[in-house]
């Protein structure tokens, strides 16, 4: 191997995202993993969906454009599986497309 003083770093504008839609494996409770995520995001303390986050659009940052398109989106493609959803907050709303 021989270094040279070239870098290699990340171009935001050749990164794409691909949603993650975990599958719908019904486990022995009922629920689709999907479903329990949701549950487990709607558990959190409206603080605690604030500082998750602001730490989840910090991590993604430098890496993708238009985080908060890509977070709807998502939050979209599993909307049914939540009663209500006309009632959560915008970042409980990105956290859950996250």
């Amino acid at each position: 191997m021989t270094r040279t003083s070239a870098f290699l770093l990340p171009d935001p504008a050749r990164v794409i995202t691909k949603p993650f839609l975990p599958g719908e494996h019904v486990f022995s409770n009922g629920q689709s993993r999907a479903e329990m995520i949701i549950g487990r995001v709607l558990g959190l303390a409206e603080t605690e969906v604030a500082d998750t986050l602001a730490a989840t659009r910090l991590a993604f940052l430098n890496r993708h454009d238009d985080m908060a398109k890509v977070f709807q989106r998502s939050f979209e493609q599993v909307v049914g599986h939540i009663e209500q959803p006309e009632d959560l907050s915008e970042d409980r709303r990105m956290l859950i497309g996250a």
